[in-house]
């Protein structure tokens, strides 16, 4: 998978590999560190050195960030105002702590993770290909079950 969005909105990814170790990029250096783990161990590079995004590889302001994950922009926002812009020129958008607008959802032609949907689904691993593809972390047969 190319990006991990945690079912609290912690977006993870892990770049380019130098050696036997790599560089991981997240939101949080101490939120979802198990799910950034499995994400690390299912690449087969458990040797990740994370490094917050924020500082290194996006490009942010109040309003949110934007980064290039292989050839996709991703617009990981702060404020729902901002959603309709970013679906107009992104391939993706994150709204991780807040609810997208009944408008706003509508109106996204890309996918788009706002706090409700990542509530439904749980976690999420992105790849990346012709098409967008999101799976959830949990399965949803295995989320169903009353004990976990």
């Amino acid at each position: 998978y190319d990006l991990r969005v945690s079912e609290t909105g912690r977006v993870s990814l892990i770049g380019t590999s130098q050696g036997s170790d790599a560089t991981g990029l997240t939101s949080s250096l101490r939120a979802d560190r198990y799910g950034r783990d499995r994400l690390a161990q299912s690449l087969g590079r458990p040797n990740v050195v994370w490094e917050d995004y924020y500082d290194n590889g996006a490009d942010c302001d109040a309003l949110g960030c934007r980064m290039q994950v292989r050839g996709r922009i991703i617009s990981i926002l702060q404020h729902p105002s901002e959603v309709i812009e970013a679906c107009l020129d992104s391939d993706i958008v994150i709204l991780p702590d807040r609810v997208a607008g009944p408008v706003a959802q509508r109106q996204c032609g890309v996918p788009l993770l706002d706090q409700s949907s990542l509530r439904k689904t749980g976690g999420v691993h992105l790849k990346f290909g012709r098409t967008i593809d999101i799976v959830p972390v949990t399965p949803v047969w295995r989320s169903r079950r009353p004990w976990g």
